[in-house]
């Protein structure tokens, strides 16, 4: 093969993909080629009136400058590292340098040959890669990886610590062994369809500790895709509710409850809807109030007194309490009257089931003392937060917004009566 012309070469250094220079001893650039002008932002006549020290971060000066007195007194011949620039615009790159002293005859450097390749990429890659680990292991709400076939590969130290188990006794499982038994299957079907829909699903949800407690989570799960677009991974993310859940049945209990039923009373009724309607408004999600009024109650007091009128109650409540979701808040908030606040809505679908189940319960006949067949009914009102609210003012605040809520489901409760309908939503009242 025939030697190279030094036409040819230089044309190749030129053209070359990596950024190449030459230095003298001072470290002035002699020669630069086009990609080394690129990554510096600088043109070739720029470059060859400047130091590689106006294009070296101040900052790394001591040690450049080490670096390049060792080639220059020929202690080494190259020194391959990497080293950061700073470009035209002020811009900070990373490049692998490779540079290397070129010597005479006699071993006396002549000059510096620097060789570049931009690695910016790279090193921010780095850098993410570094700041997710560190956010993952120093995280305080619990992460937990699945692959697509929701197996467990890894977690974190917060998740280890809410679950009571160690990564090695998750990884490899499924988190099915987290399941509280709180949750029916209607649940976990609402989170697989909220995935496959939106790829992401957010909510509270209750766990089973490894010592058999139960925890509780506001968990939000997203679906991770490879190159193709198809699913690859699920990330969970867990923020820690017990506590807050604790701090809620502490005050519940303080509160007073309903001395007849044993519900809660309308003080109470009141404390929840203003942390449902606060938890509703930070997480932009919805809640139902349904409004209920018993039909004929006031026939059951006049035709057999006060005593089996107060029994009708305990066992309507006890009903009521059977007809609504483990998650749903019911109380008393007048003789005859009571509400169910609904915190988890996937659809009006699920408002309008509990209804119905609500008023095919009240309407059972029942016995109380010596009486037999005693039969009641319902009639229940529907408002929706936000969306029964949102469409007259944007600006209520909390206690105005619970305000409204209460009185549109009395409103729909007394459209659905004078219309001899079961229950009435809001915007069916209204229209």
């Amino acid at each position: 093969m025939e030697n190279l012309s030094n036409t040819n070469l230089l044309a190749i250094v030129k053209q070359a993909a990596a950024g190449i220079a030459t230095l003298d001893l001072d470290g002035n650039y002699l020669s630069v080629n086009r990609t080394f002008c690129e990554i510096l932002g600088y043109s070739e006549i720029e470059l060859k009136a400047a130091n590689f020290r106006h294009v070296t971060p101040s900052n790394d000066l001591n040690q450049i400058n080490q670096q390049f007195k060792v080639l220059a007194n020929g202690e080494r011949e190259r020194v391959v590292t990497e080293k950061r620039y700073q470009t035209k615009s002020g811009e900070i790159k990373w490049a692998m340098l490779s540079a290397t002293a070129i010597k005479d005859s006699e071993q006396k450097v002549q000059y510096i040959v620097s060789v570049i390749q931009d690695i910016s990429d790279k090193k921010q890659l780095e850098e993410d890669n570094k700041l997710a680990h560190v956010a993952f292991s120093h995280s305080g709400d619990g992460i937990l990886v699945t692959d697509q076939n929701h197996t467990i590969i890894r977690t974190n130290p917060a998740f280890e610590t809410f679950s009571g188990y160690t990564a090695k006794e998750l990884i490899g499982r499924k988190p099915f062994l987290l399941r509280s038994g709180e949750h029916d299957e209607t649940f976990y079907n609402h989170i697989w369809k909220a995935l496959e829909i939106d790829g992401r699903w957010q909510g509270e949800i209750c766990y089973r500790h490894k010592n058999g407690t139960l925890f509780y989570v506001w968990e939000t799960i997203s679906e991770v895709y490879d190159e193709r677009e198809e699913v690859s991974h699920y990330v969970s993310t867990f923020a820690d509710m017990t506590e807050m859940r604790a701090k809620q049945k502490a005050l519940d209990d303080i509160a007073s409850l309903d001395a007849l039923t044993g519900l809660p009373n309308r003080y109470s009724f009141n404390i929840n809807l203003a942390q449902a309607v606060n938890q509703a408004e930070k997480r932009h999600s919805n809640l139902a109030l349904l409004f209920i009024d018993l039909n004929k109650f006031k026939p059951v007091n006049d035709q057999y007194g006060h005593n089996a009128g107060d029994q009708a109650l305990k066992k309507l409540a006890r009903r009521l309490k059977k007809a609504v979701r483990k998650q749903d808040t019911v109380a008393r908030v007048g003789g005859d009257e009571f509400v169910v606040l609904m915190t988890q809505i996937y659809s009006r679908r699920d408002i309008e089931s509990t209804a119905a189940r609500i008023v095919n319960e009240l309407s059972k006949p029942m016995s109380i003392f010596d009486f037999n067949n005693i039969s009641v009914g319902a009639s229940i009102g529907i408002s929706i937060y936000p969306d029964d609210l949102l469409a007259e003012d944007e600006e209520l605040d909390l206690k105005d917004s619970q305000t409204q809520l209460v009185e549109k489901a009395d409103l729909a409760m007394y459209r659905a009566k004078q219309s001899q309908h079961d229950y009435c939503f809001y915007d069916q009242a209204i229209s």
